[in-house]
């Protein structure tokens, strides 16, 4: 075991790089977060967020080799919004910081770390739990901060009892609490996390965290949406590039003979290729022009209008005889795959206008 007491943990605290530090931190910070819940229903909402995104912000610290000058920020914010009230948050922000005092684990938030419920003696459980984790950064330092949060030892029934009351008190406002509960959930289980997800909500201005938890929902949502849409986006694009080479040359001019509404004809590639162009540069943008997306959106709904007409009339009627017709024409072979790839065209087109369509309501 890499230690058994808290002078233990200091040592290897001591000798640790940061980076290995501020995983040990932030874990076993977590493990301490339901011990906010023993005010039970006099935790405020503005209470608990700050918990969360002090936590949020040490675990996302804990996950990157190289600290940028934006995250590093975003702790040092995390870490003046959250000691207030969770001295344990606040000091797994500070530690995970390149120019932080290496003793998170000493001083006033030892109870914090090591109680089972805000008393003063040392907590087996949390020592064990926290020692695991060190000798698992000393071996794998990535297969380390991905893993359950309690590993090798039983999950104590301060813990979970705990954390059962607090999720059930958050969940009675889900519109607000559900990404948070989710969120801890997979820390607890080790579930994988949305990384980019992660760090962009990190990075949220202190404006937004300061307007509550009703505005920092919205805004998790809006950066959740963006990147559903911007990840359907990319995969409409790689689609319609890997088009395949029988169906390639097919189009206004020479269809093949006896069936004019072919519906390449209708896909009109350079114009998916542009809407989708428009929409990859907005997103990238800080303040995404709403018009120049709903003008997309628009292109790409007429497309997949006429694609849907055509389906309706050939695709769920017999695929395989309308290709086998297609070949008899003499004008292409087409193939199977080539087929499951007009299919597959419809499906990644729906996605990405469901996906906008959403994305877009939230810039109202």
């Amino acid at each position: 075991m890499s230690f058994n007491d808290l002078d233990g943990a200091e040592s290897w605290i001591k000798r640790s790089s940061i980076l290995s530090a501020s995983v040990l931190a932030s874990r076993a910070a977590a493990r301490g977060l339901p011990i906010i819940f023993n005010k039970g229903e006099r935790i405020t909402d503005n209470e608990i967020l700050r918990v969360f995104r002090g936590m949020h912000a040490a675990i996302t610290a804990s996950s990157v080799a190289t600290m940028s000058p934006e995250l590093e920020a975003a702790l040092v914010s995390a870490s003046e919004f959250t000691h207030e009230f969770s001295d344990f948050a606040n000091r797994a922000c500070l530690v995970s910081t390149r120019n932080a005092n290496r003793k998170p684990l000493t001083g006033k938030n030892v109870d914090s770390y090591y109680s089972g419920g805000g008393g003063r003696s040392e907590n087996p459980d949390a020592i064990a739990a926290s020692a695991s984790d060190a000798e698992a950064i000393d071996i794998d330092l990535p297969n380390a901060i991905r893993a359950p949060l309690w590993r090798d030892v039983e999950q104590p029934s301060w813990f979970s009892n705990g954390w059962a009351d607090g999720a059930q008190l958050m969940m009675r406002n889900s519109a607000t609490w559900a990404h948070w509960v989710k969120w801890f959930e997979d820390i607890i289980e080790g579930s994988p996390i949305d990384w980019e997800l992660q760090l962009r909500v990190a990075l949220m201005s202190d404006a937004i965290w300061d307007r509550g938890p009703a505005t920092v929902a919205s805004e998790i949502e809006k950066i959740h949406l963006m990147l559903m849409t911007q990840h359907a986006n990319d995969l409409l694009i790689e689609h319609v590039r890997s088009i395949p080479s029988e169906l390639a040359g097919i189009g206004h001019n020479k269809p093949p003979e006896g069936i004019t509404d072919f519906p390449i004809i209708h896909y009109e590639f350079s114009q998916i290729l542009t809407a989708t162009s428009v929409v990859q540069t907005e997103l990238e943008e800080t303040s995404p022009d709403q018009s120049r997306l709903q003008d997309s959106l628009d292109v790409l709904g007429k497309v997949l209008a006429s694609a849907a007409k055509w389906s309706a009339k050939k695709l769920d009627t017999s695929l395989d005889e309308f290709l086998k017709t297609l070949a008899k024409s003499g004008a292409i072979a087409v193939s199977g795959a080539a087929g499951a790839w007009l299919l597959d065209l419809n499906s990644k087109l729906a996605t990405l206008i469901e996906m906008l369509s959403k994305y877009i309501g939230t810039l109202s």
